[in-house]
């Protein structure tokens, strides 16, 4: 979350940057949640966004981030072979900041509770 922050609000402004860490911070709450519950995981990017739709439809979570997942895949790898998508400058990295924050949060909060 630290360095979607400071690509977020330091200058200069760093989507490339935001979208690849916020990436990778919704996987690993995706992943810390699984293992929270005994699923089964695999490092298939595209697999774990349809993790994600299975521990929101069994309301373990509160918002569905597949698809959320599979556009930042899509806009990381644009960024990581120096191809970047159009839609990385149409994305609003200061709500991409706010939401991922508050699906941490989430996430921090149900792994306390079974703690």
């Amino acid at each position: 979350m630290e360095r979607v922050q400071r690509s977020v609000y330091e200058e200069p402004l760093d989507p490339q940057n935001a979208v690849m860490w916020a990436f990778y911070a919704y996987e690993n709450c995706v992943v810390a949640l699984a293992e929270l519950h005994g699923r089964r995981w695999t490092r298939n990017h595209y697999e774990k966004a349809q993790l994600a739709r299975s521990l929101h439809a069994d309301g373990l979570i509160s918002r569905d981030i597949g698809d959320e997942l599979e556009k930042l895949n899509v806009l990381r790898k644009g960024v990581a072979y120096d191809l970047p998508d159009p839609e990385l400058d149409e994305l609003d990295i200061e709500d991409l900041a706010y939401e991922l924050e508050a699906f941490i949060d989430e996430i921090a909060g149900e792994i306390e509770l079974e703690t």
